[in-house]
């Protein structure tokens, strides 16, 4: 025992001579939303929660209270500025322990890498602002299911361990085959953390001193008062023989010499008998049974236990999926995150055309918050009731979306005022791609000319060369000249996070109309469908079939909220109905050198279009679906190749698997693509895919539940609207290639209609920065005072040595990047590189 274990054994109380020790963790476990909504749980169950664990930790020195999410702590500091001092006093002492430290306790399946990092990063920094304590513990308890590359951002983040509640059902024999609850958690990059399965639950102490604990779990959430004082009526002597019982639970799976005990479900009151039940059971039961019992927090049972990590299996775990119902519940949910991230992603590269230090308040601030919120793992998984889906998720990511749009429009139009516009006149097309690397895109911008000044429009380049373009719809004055126009052209050659210029200029062109047409060509793809409105996706030369399908069908599904009715009793999972084998009316309703669109109309007012785009390295689908009730609806592929076996995006890397996952079907969470059968399905609005052997493939797209039936209580809901989705396929290729498809889907390119006027400070082509390697992809760009930060992410497994080079603060430089793991920091435009992440 070294010197180190033996002073925090010294520190919470355990005797040199005991040979197992258990730690008593009271925690708070406080859902950002899920049967209620953020306010009514602070003021019915958190606020008072807080205001009784202060009055614990003042009134007995024993007493250790940990929290995890800071929304909550941040909200009662605002709230309660008289409690901040005591706050203060007991986070210096370690009594009041932060474990986790995230803004919310985050779904990390459905958030992309930046959004978790933004999480944790809000919630360590009032930590240590407000505080001035760093936790070292991360806190997931409740998440269903968790990301692969968890061990890389936690690492990156500076935490050494993790509580989990929730694995898999693989994950979790093969740690009762190994008789350990603790595990090396080991992420693609190679980066560790010492994790802990709670394997008796995040609650499992609360049946020590409580009549009934998971039971009661919706009522105590909901906040009854008198229900927790019945609950609580459990005598001493019952309590440590309960206690005893569960510490006999806990033992088969204890591989070093401690066990965890936590005590705290969702919004339980503050269990203040656990130190005299320590006392008592020390004095009477730990002769006989040889487990010490000492009061602490989790972060401190880590330390123990990371004393004798040799003796722990090393998991390169991938503990997905858990359930899977939620990846396609309350979608627009999902779609509304995604976009507003996206459109915020946008706008803070735009503001690299801001001259000078940012000085003026920051209007995406409440947007960036309001995401942060949703992170929750009851939030962006939608499995909450109808009426907090409404008020706090649905209508705060409606107003994100719209703000962060507006807000990107007047960044744009800004930045397009800074190049230089001389060309041959009248207007310019300013075209900006956010991404770090050069790319094709073709891109739409509105023309309004209340002037009659001309016929007709089309698109040239800075040396007066027509660029393949055509009408998406216009209207004319009374004379005939051109009124207003929607224009698409093939924006070809845009610099990585820069801008190209285009003119606009008097040419004759042709509005594609609507027409029939089952077929058609743009390199490198051609499209056939079939009288039911499946299409075909052919590589345009040697006419070698990709996939085919993106038929929609419909699934009995009674499940709920969060499980689909292929995961336990009672719940049933059975096809019903589908457009396979249907009539359907295929038109081509937009015709030209540039895209293609077809829009195919089924039965029941299904609508499905199909999009080619010149220059493009994906075919593009939007759907439009509502679902029945208790059904789920999915899009259907069948791929060229067998598609059991799978490889899909996870937060900052891709993980490989087959297609087992414990029950039938199994539908993978999927971050920006889900690559099988030869065949890439990048997936911006559909949240998880499955592959079969015989090569069929269905991304899950919408279901309507309506209760948690599979569980001892639930929350309710419904989702009949009908929702639109996007998804597209390309080939499958490498990590890097899928990464950057995944990014320039997410990330369209912004286009401005400015005048064309001599002038601006910047060229017609400009980038700002080039990152000399493809494994190194952008992942965020924020401005720090006179410079900015820039954080990459390493595609693939091996380390990268590449150079970023930069026009940002006015300079141009070279910096040499390191990236030894899947994360790194550069600070460009002032402090030098930070390392290897």
């Amino acid at each position: 025992m070294t010197d180190e274990e033996t002073a925090l054994r010294r520190r919470l109380g355990i005797p040199e001579d005991a040979a197992r020790a258990c730690v008593l963790a009271v925690t708070a476990h406080w859902d950002v939303h899920w049967l209620d909504t953020f306010e009514g749980y602070y003021r019915r169950r958190v606020g008072p929660t807080i205001e009784r664990a202060l009055d614990w930790l003042d009134a007995d020195p024993r007493a250790v209270y940990s929290v995890g999410e800071v929304s909550f702590l941040a909200r009662h500091w605002e709230q309660r500025p008289a409690d901040r001092a005591r706050l203060q006093a007991h986070a210096r002492t370690g009594r009041l322990r932060m474990v986790g430290g995230g803004w919310t306790s985050p779904d990390t399946v459905l958030v992309d890498g930046e959004g978790l990092l933004r999480d944790w990063e809000r919630g360590l920094s009032w930590c240590d602002r407000r505080l001035g304590v760093r936790p070292r513990a991360a806190w997931q308890p409740d998440s269903f299911g968790h990301a692969a590359t968890l061990p890389a951002l936690l690492s990156y983040l500076g935490y050494e361990a993790v509580g989990l509640a929730r694995l898999d059902a693989a994950t979790a024999g093969r740690l009762r085959a190994e008789r350990s609850a603790d595990f090396v958690w080991e992420a693609p990059d190679g980066s560790r953390v010492l994790a802990h399965w709670m394997a008796r639950h995040y609650d499992a102490g609360d049946a020590v001193g409580r009549r009934a604990s998971r039971a009661a779990g919706a009522v105590l959430a909901l906040g009854l008062s008198s229900v927790d004082r019945w609950l609580a009526r459990v005598g001493p002597g019952r309590a440590l023989g309960r206690l005893a019982a569960v510490l006999g639970r806990l033992e088969p799976l204890g591989r070093t010499p401690y066990l965890f005990l936590p005590f705290g479900g969702d919004f339980a009151p503050v269990e203040r008998r656990v130190p005299d039940w320590a006392e008592h059971h020390n004095r009477e039961r730990y002769p006989a049974q040889g487990t010490w019992c000492a009061v602490g927090s989790f972060e401190e049972y880590a330390r123990l236990v990371a004393f004798h990590a040799d003796r722990l299996p090393v998991f390169r775990a991938d503990p997905n999926p858990y359930w899977t119902g939620f990846y396609a519940t309350r979608p627009e949910v999902k779609r509304c995150h995604a976009l507003a991230s996206a459109q915020v992603a946008v706008s803070e590269r735009l503001a690299t055309y801001d001259a000078g230090p940012a000085v003026e308040p920051d209007t995406l601030e409440p947007v960036r918050e309001a995401l942060c919120l949703l992170n929750h793992h009851d939030g962006i998984t939608g499995t909450c009731p109808d009426r907090v889906h409404r008020l706090e998720q649905r209508q705060p990511l409606r107003r994100a979306v719209e703000r962060s749009r507006e807000e990107l429009r007047v960044r744009a139009r800004h930045a397009a005022g800074r190049a230089d516009r001389r060309g041959p006149g009248g207007l310019a097309v300013w075209v900006f791609n956010p991404c770090g690397f050069a790319r094709d895109e073709t891109v739409t911008v509105r023309v309004h000319l209340p002037s009659p000044s001309g016929r007709d429009l089309g698109v040239v380049d800075a040396a007066g060369r027509p660029v393949p373009s055509q009408y998406v719809a216009l209207a004319r004055h009374a004379g005939g000249e051109l009124r207003f126009a929607r224009l698409r052209f093939l924006a070809a050659g845009l610099p990585p996070l820069g801008h190209r210029v285009w003119w606009l200029a008097p040419e004759g062109l042709e509005a594609g109309g609507p027409r029939p047409g089952s077929e058609g060509a743009l390199d490198p793809w051609r499209i056939r469908f079939a009288p039911d409105g499946g299409v075909e996706v052919a590589d345009a030369r040697t006419r070698v079939p990709l996939c085919s399908g993106n038929h929609l069908a419909a699934y009995l599904d009674l499940g709920g909220l969060w499980r689909l009715g292929c995961e336990g009793l009672p719940s049933t999972w059975r096809l019903l109905r589908g457009t396979e084998g249907g009539r359907a009316r295929v038109e081509c309703d937009e015709s030209g050198p540039v895209c293609l669109r077809w829009r195919v109309r089924g039965p029941r007012g299904l609508e499905r279009r199909v999009r080619l785009s010149a220059g493009g390295a994906r075919v593009e689908f939007e759907t439009v679906v509502a679902a029945a009730h208790r059904t789920t609806v999915v899009a259907a592929f069948r791929t060229a190749g067998a598609a059991g076996f799978h490889r899909r995006g996870v937060p900052f890397a891709e993980v490989s698997r087959d297609g087992d996952g414990g029950y039938r079907p199994t539908y993978w969470p999927a971050l920006g693509w889900f690559a099988a059968g030869g065949v890439a399905f990048l997936r911006p609005d559909a949240a998880a895919w499955r592959g079969e052997a015989d090569g069929r493939v269905e991304g899950l797209l919408a279901r309507n539940a309506f209760w948690e039936v599979a569980g001892s209580y639930g929350p309710w809901g419904t989702d009949a609207a009908p929702h639109r989705f996007r998804y597209a396929v390309t080939r499958a290729g490498a990590t890097e290639a899928m990464a950057a498809a995944a990014e320039a889907y997410t990330l369209p390119p912004v286009a401005v209609v400015v005048p064309a006027v001599a002038g601006g400070d910047l060229p017609p082509v400009h980038s700002w920065l080039h990152v000399d390697d493809p494994r190194l992809r952008l992942a965020a760009l924020r401005r720090e005072g006179r410079g900015w930060r820039l954080r990459l992410w390493r595609v693939g497994d091996r380390p990268v040595g590449a150079s970023v080079s930069s026009t940002l603060g006015g300079r141009s430089e070279v910096l040499p990047v390191e990236a030894a793991r899947c994360v790194v920091e550069c600070a460009v435009g002032g402090p030098g590189c930070k390392g290897g992440g």
